[in-house]
């Protein structure tokens, strides 16, 4: 499990219901374009749950509701980014230091969803 952050400055998009207006409730339709850091997930809860959970309850700062209407294949697209199984990881490497004597590894097989 993991968390992500969004780092980066928040698009102007041409005013309130521009074309490519951000969907951040204070700064929605502003022309200030303000640095805007924000994190889905913490070290208790993986960014999948934590975008579920915000997009089912429209959660502030964003806009979920309008962004959805706006857009036809949101809500595909966030099911997609919550869905736990879209994510596989390759790791190499060795390990230096080793604390415990058990490590308990959870394979499952994946398909890729494919957007094009």
């Amino acid at each position: 499990r993991f968390s992500t952050e969004l780092q980066g400055f928040l698009r102007w998009g041409e005013g309130y219901n521009g074309v490519s207006t951000n969907y951040h409730y204070q700064h929605r339709g502003s022309e200030q374009r303000p640095t805007f850091n924000y994190r889905f997930g913490n070290a208790g809860t993986a960014f999948y749950t934590d975008l579920k959970r915000q997009s089912d309850t429209n959660s502030m700062p964003w806009m979920w509701t309008d962004m959805k209407a706006r857009y036809s294949d949101a809500q595909g697209r966030i099911n997609d980014l919550c869905n736990e199984s879209n994510y596989v990881f390759e790791l190499n490497g060795q390990f230096r230091d080793v604390e415990g004597k058990q490590v308990d590894l959870h394979w499952k097989k994946a398909e890729l969803v494919n957007h094009a």
